[in-house]
């Protein structure tokens, strides 16, 4: 009795250690599935970053430069959106580029550009002028602002600051991608809805053209006055 009872004990040991193992070898399997899958949008942006442009600032302004930052009391200040994690984004003034009459872009990846030539927010001066915001996707070593911008939903919120303090928030109602050519600029100056003072962002998106030395296409966001 002996004998069979130190064998039958052996027996159990043996499974309950190899029970364990394959918990801990499924355990070790599903955590790094999870890993590779949480990380997958993280190996992609370091391409990105190492494909960007080299002649922006990618440092990160000190609070005390956030928060001492001014403009005039009827421009935006400030650029917030909550489900992406930014808040009180610098908005700096955006001309056009020259000859070309491109829309320029902010000098620093962490600010928001608002194109001087479009409307103020809570000043807009019909219902065929919408607010023009722009920002960048990507630095050479850092992510821009905008890097997650179409990730955004339809109704999720955008916060404008004006110089004077008062805050607008504007409701996503558009998120497209069209390839760089087929981006229809006069659209972008024009607000969603018609009679409602409108908010669009454009930055870049899809893939990196050396040739061009640009992204592929362009991710427009167009939200109205809530």
């Amino acid at each position: 009795m002996t004998n069979l009872n130190k064998k039958s004990g052996k027996k159990i040991i043996f499974f309950i250690v190899t029970v364990i193992l394959v918990l801990l070898v499924a355990a070790a399997v599903f955590l790094a599935l999870r890993y590779i899958n949480n990380n997958d949008n993280f190996h992609d942006s370091e391409d990105l970053v190492l494909q960007g442009r080299s002649d922006l600032d990618t440092d990160a302004p000190l609070q005390s430069d956030i928060e001492n930052y001014t403009v005039a009391a009827e421009k935006p200040r400030y650029l917030s959106i909550p489900t992406l994690g930014i808040n009180n984004a610098r908005v700096v003034e955006l001309g056009l580029s020259g000859s070309t009459n491109q829309l320029d872009d902010p000098t620093n990846i962490n600010d928001a550009g608002w194109y001087t030539g479009s409307a103020l927010p809570g000043r807009a001066a019909d219902d065929k002028m919408a607010g023009l915001y722009d920002g960048h996707n990507t630095g050479y070593n850092a992510m821009g602002i905008f890097y997650r911008l179409n990730n955004l939903q339809i109704g999720d919120e955008i916060i404008i600051e004006r110089g004077d303090g008062e805050k607008f928030t504007y409701a996503v109602a558009e998120n497209q991608m069209p390839l760089l050519e087929d981006v229809d600029m006069r659209k972008m100056l024009q607000p969603v809805k018609t009679g409602t003072e409108g908010l669009n962002i454009i930055t870049c998106g899809g893939d990196w053209d050396k040739d061009r030395n640009t992204y592929t296409h362009r991710v427009t966001i167009r939200a109205s006055l809530k």
